[in-house]
């Protein structure tokens, strides 16, 4: 017998739920009905390097990460917007650019 078939008969003859019992309590796994209903995913957005430049400052001045600063328009746009449709990638890019101009206006950095 190989040790494949060692493997598969011993698994096929043994339960497991003391091991996943075990990982669970420890925290080294969980259930799925543990997992976070709205996860966070990463995208790729492209912007011309003066707006993200002018996203950086803006964030280092706020003591925040670029990418924080975006989401954080990114859902305030949403917040304020009456459509309940999912914004198109160009609506976002538009909603970064607004937002990166209003913040340097409201900064005196730009008239």
């Amino acid at each position: 017998m190989s040790k494949t078939d060692e493997i598969a008969e011993y698994y096929d003859n043994h339960s497991m739920e003391h091991e996943i019992n075990a990982a669970i309590e420890s925290g080294a796994a969980r259930w799925e009905t543990d997992i976070e209903a709205d996860p966070m995913v990463g995208v790729t957005v492209r912007l011309p390097k003066s707006i993200l430049d002018a996203v950086r400052q803006t964030a280092t001045t706020r003591g925040m990460k670029p990418t924080a600063l975006i989401r954080q328009w990114v859902e305030r746009a949403i917040a304020n917007s009456d459509r309940t449709t999912t914004l198109e990638m160009s609506a976002l890019a538009h909603v970064v650019r607004q937002s990166v101009h209003d913040e340097l206006v409201n900064a005196k950095l730009v008239a």
